[in-house]
């Protein structure tokens, strides 16, 4: 008869066993569902940070090619409406362009209304990563103006210092007819830093252009400047327009 003398440590030296994809992706979705949505961009950044790099370059592109197309005019003023719903912004911005003396035939004025994010924290999405990455990278060019979205939403990017001081715009204080209106954030200054609090935004409730055009119908968007926007005075002529 043989014996078998089993070692003990033997079970402890044995390689340890490898996930299954899909209990990897299920602890890759556990951990995306306890992060804010700031650490998931910055998660999915840095997860896909070559892919990103090539959408950006992708964009920049587009936006090249747009810009030839469209017979290299200069922009006169470009404003972004996320999450709104489908409205006739063309008419609309060659409204705002015959109000501020924009002359279409030799300068653009633009109203995007294409991007849209689902601001659920259980899924963020790549829809979501694509709108973050343009309009981040919109901004950065000082492509915007403008910028609106639901409350949430805009407070998310106010809370990043994207916005500037209203009163700048305005030139020391909020007209009357929009200080009921206003929302605080911290906002920065012309060199990038970061103040205190400000008014940064405006809700739209009132604002009787978009409720022509029922841009937001559920209500709750507000719309501020970003800091670096090289076209303060067209700024504030759209402002009082709105109203």
């Amino acid at each position: 008869m043989r014996l078998s003398i089993e070692d003990p440590a033997a079970e402890n030296d044995a390689p340890a066993r490898t996930p299954t994809d899909e209990e990897m992706k299920k602890d890759r979705r556990a951990r995306l569902a306890a992060m804010s949505p700031r650490e998931k961009a910055v998660y999915f950044l840095d997860y896909y940070k070559y892919p990103v790099l090539g959408v950006i370059a992708g964009i920049l592109l587009l936006a090249l090619i747009v810009h030839e197309i469209a017979g290299n005019k200069p922009d006169a003023f470009n404003a972004e409406f996320l999450n709104a719903v489908y409205w006739d912004s063309g008419e609309a911005a060659a409204r705002f362009a015959d109000a501020a003396g924009i002359d279409l035939t030799k300068e653009n004025c633009t109203f995007s209304t294409d991007l849209l994010t689902t601001q659920d924290n259980d899924n963020f999405t790549q829809t979501d990563l694509y709108t973050m990455e343009k309009v981040m990278v919109r901004i950065s060019a000082a492509e915007i103006d403008v910028l609106a979205a639901d409350e949430a939403l805009f407070m998310q990017y106010a809370e990043e210092g994207l916005f500037m001081d209203l009163r700048e715009i305005f030139g020391g204080e909020i007209p009357e007819k929009y200080r009921d209106a206003v929302v605080t954030a911290a906002v920065v200054d012309a060199d990038g830093n970061v103040k205190g609090n400000a008014p940064c935004g405006i809700r739209l409730e009132d604002a009787s252009f978009f409720n022509e055009y029922n841009v937001y119908p559920m209500g709750g968007a507000v719309i501020g400047v970003p800091a670096n926007t090289k076209r303060p005075e067209r700024v504030r002529a759209f402002l009082e327009f709105m109203y």
